[in-house]
C-alpha cells in the first residue's frame, strides 16, 4: 500500500518496513549492477559489485531520493489521468 511505499522509502522508515525498505534496497543494487552503473563486467565480481550497488541504493533512500521520486512519479501519474 501507498503508506509502506511512502514509509520505506522515506529517510527515517519505521521499524515496520524495514524487511520492506531491504527488499527495494536489494532490488534497486541488482538493478544498478545489470545496467553497468556499478562494478565491472567481469561476473566473478558479482558478489562485490552487489555490496558496492547496496551502499549506493542505501544511500540515496538515506539522502531522501526515494521520496523524491515517488513524489515525482505521483504527480507525473496525476497528469496522465488528467489527459
Amino acid at each position: 500500500n501507498a503508506a509502506v511505499a511512502r514509509d520505506a522509502l522515506s529517510q527515517a522508515p519505521s521499524e515496520n518496513v524495514i524487511a520492506v525498505r531491504d527488499a527495494v534496497v536489494l532490488n534497486a543494487a541488482a538493478a544498478l549492477v545489470c545496467v553497468g552503473s556499478v562494478g565491472s563486467t567481469n561476473a566473478t565480481d558479482l558478489v562485490d559489485d552487489l555490496r558496492a550497488a547496496i551502499v549506493r541504493a542505501r544511500r540515496a533512500l538515506d539522502e531522501g531520493k526515494g521520496t523524491l521520486v515517488l513524489d515525482r512519479w505521483a504527480e507525473v501519474s496525476t497528469e496522465l489521468a488528467q489527459m
